[in-house]
């Protein structure tokens, strides 16, 4: 793939209401009507490798029209399936995206199949689901701050702990890191230098609910 590939690997739509109801405003008009608006945004913005990640919810059918732009003669070359699931870990909820491969003919049915509405999973429910749907993953985690900070961690990784963000970096149940801007990035790789880590990746996402308003530096 080329290596100026623009990713946005964290994008919602009207599905996640279903799950968050605390996203409803926000999402009310990321339709598949829409859709034409969001793709003008993803090629003014030189995306070129996106995916829809909706909370603990899979939607096939704007999975399915998204991807038809990989056909067509504009930026986006790859739409891969995913979702942002909220995993329980030590009593504390961790957003996590996974992306699955889209190379199996019947990976919508797998990925839409192995999901439940559930309001987060524990780390045996991700596991249990993961086997349902035999499909290749990249498990992705938040963490949008410094992992040594004493302020509040919500939904990232170290919200859990030092002890367990080690663990799960260390025996590589993560593959990479969620982050929100370029300032965290350098923060963490300090931070990582320090404690001897190496070999952790970073994936920049936009987290957009509201396609009109989406934009991706």
């Amino acid at each position: 793939m080329d290596v100026y590939s623009k990713f946005d690997l964290h994008i919602h739509s009207f599905a996640s209401s279903s799950t968050k109801t605390g996203d409803q405003a926000i999402v009310a008009k990321s339709k598949p009507e829409n859709l034409p608006m969001l793709i003008d945004k993803l090629i003014n913005n030189n995306v070129n490798v996106v995916a829809i990640t909706d909370h603990n919810i899979f939607d096939k059918e704007i999975y399915e029209q998204l991807k038809k732009q990989e056909t067509q003669p504009n930026c986006i070359f790859k739409v891969l399936p995913g979702v942002e699931i909220d995993l329980e870990i030590e009593n504390k909820n961790v957003h996590v995206i996974c992306i699955f491969d889209d190379t199996n003919p019947n990976h919508t049915t797998k990925i839409e199949n192995g999901f439940v509405t559930k309001e987060h999973y524990s780390i045996d429910d991700l596991g249990s689901i993961l086997r349902k749907i035999e499909l290749g993953v990249v498990l992705i985690a938040h963490q949008k701050s410094d992992y040594k900070s004493t302020k509040s961690q919500k939904t990232s990784l170290s919200s859990a702990g030092q002890e367990i963000f080690y663990k799960f970096l260390c025996c590589e149940f993560f593959d990479s890191l969620e982050i929100q801007n370029s300032k965290v990035e350098g923060i963490l790789k300090n931070r990582f230098l320090e404690d001897n880590i190496d070999n952790i990746y970073f994936i920049v996402g936009s987290d957009c609910h509201e396609w009109s308003s989406y934009c991706f530096s």
